[in-house]
């Protein structure tokens, strides 16, 4: 071993005074660390002979044991020309574009800035909308979302808005986690079931003993389409005249909305609905329930008969929503081409 250094793939931080966290962006795989190998990596971060390493770590580690270490770190794609293990999902295509956590911390004035805006302007906006409904005494929303009449200008503008919507609902996660101290190691877009999207890596969200502050991050992103849904709405009645406009923009927010909130794709709703019911492989279990007999048959031991039907109801869910809305899609040309 002539050299030894991290790659410019890893990311390291310091939870608290018991838990480390380790990231490697090229398989987008993190990592929980004791303190001796955290302050062992932290050492590795500039280029340096073994020896040296080893001159280091010697009051932490035996050079037996370093060598090891490096080995295994080495193993998993760390260190500096080893090569990284990264499976390929044809459904999901990542495509990292940013660290905020090398940046951001929770005393930085935008992450103070967004989760005041998070926690106490969604109440403001949609208060905002109500009031201004009963002030224009305005019912016809609906009406025009139905007879809604699309043109090159609003289009132009939807596509606009869905980026930026989408931007702001991946800050939201971002910034709620490095509020409550823990890391987001990544921000990036990506392709998920062959739909453009965003994501913020809240994978360190498991440090996070407080549910309540679990499902806050989790939520975060909503939370900024509750502000536009209600801001929108004050917009459609105050300014009638931009009714192109506000119409579409009250649209997205609320399709992202029911988007997330379910938990038939693993998007916002089906990590709260882990968290909720300290599932995190929720999904997995659900599916083997429904179709391994051996799983089930253990399973039946230690579940309630609530617990099996819950789990087989989300199994079934899962397995033919995509079929059922690739179908949905594939009816709707039909019937768009015969017409």
């Amino acid at each position: 071993m002539n050299s030894v250094a991290l790659g410019k793939n890893v990311f390291l931080q310091e939870i608290n005074a018991d838990n480390f966290f380790v990231f490697n962006s090229k398989n987008k795989k993190s990592y929980e660390v004791g303190r001796t190998e955290f302050e062992t990596l932290k050492t590795m971060e500039r280029k340096q002979s073994f020896d040296e390493l080893y001159e280091n770590n010697k009051t932490r580690m035996t050079k037996e044991q370093l060598a090891a270490f490096c080995k295994t770190v080495s193993g998993l794609g760390l260190l500096e020309g080893s090569k990284t293990e990264n499976k390929f999902h044809l459904t999901r295509i990542k495509l990292g574009l940013i660290n905020p956590s090398k940046y951001l911390s929770k005393d930085s004035l935008l992450i103070k800035f967004m989760h005041f805006f998070l926690t106490k302007m969604p109440f403001i906006a949609l208060t905002m909308g109500v009031v201004s409904l009963l002030v224009t005494r305005d019912r016809s929303l609906f009406e025009k979302i139905m007879d809604f009449d699309f043109s090159v200008s609003n289009v132009v503008f939807s596509v606009i808005m869905m980026f930026t919507i989408t931007a702001f609902h991946e800050a939201g996660h971002m910034c709620m986690a490095i509020h409550y101290g823990i890391p987001v190691p990544e921000i990036g877009v990506m392709l998920y079931w062959f739909a453009p999207c965003a994501y913020a890596d809240v994978s360190a969200i498991h440090f996070i003993k407080d549910k309540g502050k679990k499902i806050h991050v989790l939520m975060a992103g909503i939370y900024t389409h509750l502000v536009w849904i209600g801001l929108g709405v004050f917009a459609f009645n105050i300014f009638p005249e931009w009714v192109d406009y506000t119409i579409p923009f009250v649209v997205i927010n609320m399709a992202l909305i029911l988007a997330n909130i379910t938990f038939y794709l693993k998007l916002d709703g089906y990590h709260v609905l882990t968290t909720l019911t300290d599932s995190p492989l929720l999904r997995e279990n659900s599916l083997n329930l429904l179709l391994n007999r051996e799983f089930r048959k253990n399973a039946k031991a230690r579940m309630s008969y609530g617990e099996i039907v819950f789990h087989i109801c989300v199994a079934f869910i899962s397995v033919i929503y995509i079929p059922a809305l690739v179908l949905s899609g594939v009816f709707r040309l039909v019937v768009f081409f015969m017409r």
